[in-house]
This record gives C-alpha cells, sequence and structure tokens, in this order.
C-alpha cells in the first residue's frame, strides 16, 4: 500500500484532480467513516468506456495517509455488485464453539496427560490389530487423540 505525505496529496492531487475531474468524472460520491473515508467515481476512459474506481484512505496520523485503489470496469459491474450483495447478505459464520467438559461428556479422559502404563497398553493394543475406533472407547479418547498418540511413537498410518 502506498504513504502518502497528507500534504502531498491535498496540494498535488487538488490541481490534477480539477483538470481531470471534468474529463472523466462522472459521478463522484465520498463516504466517512471514522478514520477512513471512501471515494466512489465512475469515470470514463478516453475511449468511452466506464469503470469504477473505489478509494479508500485511512488517516493513520496527523502527516501520514495510506491509500488503497480498485478498480472495476464496466463489462464487470454486475458480476462486482453480485459479488458485493453476497458477501454483505450473507451470514458470517461462527467458529465452532466447544469445551472441554463438552468433550469430555462423550470422551472422559479427553486432554488429560497420558501415563507411561496407557502408553504401553496403547502400543500393545494397537499391534494386537485393535481399530482406532475401538481403541478410542478403550481409552476414552478422542480418535485424533489415538492417531497422534500413535504417530508420537513411530506408528504409520
Amino acid at each position: 500500500m502506498d504513504k502518502i505525505a497528507f500534504l502531498n496529496i491535498t496540494n498535488k492531487k487538488k490541481k490534477k484532480a480539477k483538470s481531470i475531474q471534468d474529463k472523466n468524472e462522472l459521478f463522484p460520491h465520498n463516504l466517512s467513516a471514522g478514520n477512513r473515508s471512501y471515494i466512489f467515481d465512475k469515470k470514463e476512459a478516453i475511449d468511452g468506456s466506464k469503470y469504477i474506481t473505489i478509494n479508500e484512505i485511512q488517516k493513520e496520523d496527523k502527516t501520514n495517509l495510506e491509500n488503497s485503489k480498485i478498480i472495476i470496469f464496466e463489462e464487470y459491474f454486475s458480476q462486482f455488485l453480485e459479488c458485493l450483495k453476497k458477501t454483505i447478505t450473507s451470514p458470517l459464520k461462527k467458529h465452532k464453539e466447544y469445551s472441554i467438559e463438552h468433550i469430555r461428556e462423550k470422551y472422559p479422559k479427553a486432554y488429560e496427560k497420558w501415563t507411561k502404563l496407557e502408553d504401553e497398553l496403547l502400543m500393545i493394543s494397537h499391534n494386537d490389530g485393535l481399530e482406532i475406533s475401538e481403541l478410542s472407547i478403550m481409552f476414552q479418547r478422542k480418535p485424533g487423540a489415538i492417531r497422534s498418540r500413535l504417530r508420537k511413537f513411530g506408528v504409520e498410518l
């Protein structure tokens, strides 16, 4: 992202913007949101094609601004708008919420430290051909914990 001194952006860009604005700016619109400003412009290129620019300017401190810009060309307006609508209206997915207490309802020894005796029993039982699901029941731990422990001892699954 470009870092531009605040004085440079106000002094230098204002002069250039007026001459360019008259030629290709069709619909400018500004939105202030806290320390950020969004500038939406619909513009026309020299060849007559239309495009939209969305400029985000974030004030970092009293003298510095951070500037980001995207350009959407006319042939993609409807696709961009559709994606934007879907993004805005889609519900936020919650992260899985779980607690150790909840997991221990099914696997009472989940997240407990393994004892040496359990380690030995796990290796013997696995070598005797018991499946992960059977070992999970036997040791009252999640199947992932059984696989992880076996891998720790060099067992390839």
